[in-house]
C-alpha cells in the first residue's frame, strides 16, 4: 500500500475508533463505490485489458476446495476490479477502503456455508459477464446480490 493509501486507511481507522463512522456506513460506501468502479470500467472500455486475469481468478475459485483460498481469490477479484479502472485516483482511494472492509468480510466469508460460497462465486461470474458485455445494469444487479450475501454473513458473524 502506498503512502497516500496508507494515510487514507489510517484516517478511516481513526474515524471508526472515534465513532465518526461505523461498519454499516463503510459497507454501504463500499457497495456503492464498487458500482461506480464497474461503471468506470465500462465507460473507459478497460475490461479487456484485465479479462484474462479475472477469468483466471474465477476459475481458480471455482476449482478450490479451500475456504481460505476462496476468500483470498474473492479479495483478489475485487482488487482487480479497482485496478481495471486504470485510474490512479480510484486505486488510491478504493484500496484502503477495501482493506478496512476486508477485516470484517474475511471472517464472515470463512464461516459461510457452501451454498453461500457458490452464490458469491455466481455473483462474481455475473459481474464478469456483465463487464464483458458492457452491461452496467446487470453488473449492478450482480453487485447487489454479492453484497447482500456478504452483509448477511457479516450479520450472522455478529450474532
Amino acid at each position: 500500500m502506498g503512502n497516500l493509501s496508507r494515510a487514507i486507511f489510517d484516517v478511516v481507522d481513526m474515524m471508526l475508533l472515534l465513532r465518526q463512522t461505523d461498519r454499516e456506513e463503510i459497507c454501504s460506501f463500499r457497495r456503492n463505490m464498487e458500482k461506480a468502479v464497474c461503471r468506470t470500467i465500462v465507460e473507459n472500455h478497460t475490461f479487456f485489458n484485465w479479462r484474462t486475469h479475472a477469468l483466471e481468478l474465477l476459475n481458480a475459485s471455482a476449482q478450490s476446495d479451500s475456504f481460505s483460498e476462496q476468500v483470498e481469490l474473492d479479495r483478489q477479484f475485487h482488487y482487480l476490479l479497482i485496478h481495471a479502472t486504470e485510474n490512479n485516483f480510484w486505486i488510491t482511494m478504493m484500496e484502503p477502503i477495501a482493506d478496512v472492509y476486508r477485516r470484517w468480510i474475511d471472517a464472515a466469508l470463512l464461516s459461510a456455508d457452501e451454498q453461500v460460497t457458490v452464490q458469491l462465486h455466481q455473483a462474481h461470474m455475473d459481474m464478469f459477464q456483465a463487464l464483458e458485455n458492457s452491461d452496467i445494469v446487470l453488473c449492478e444487479k450482480a453487485i447487489e446480490r454479492h453484497y447482500d450475501l456478504v452483509d448477511g454473513e457479516m450479520r450472522k458473524e455478529n450474532t
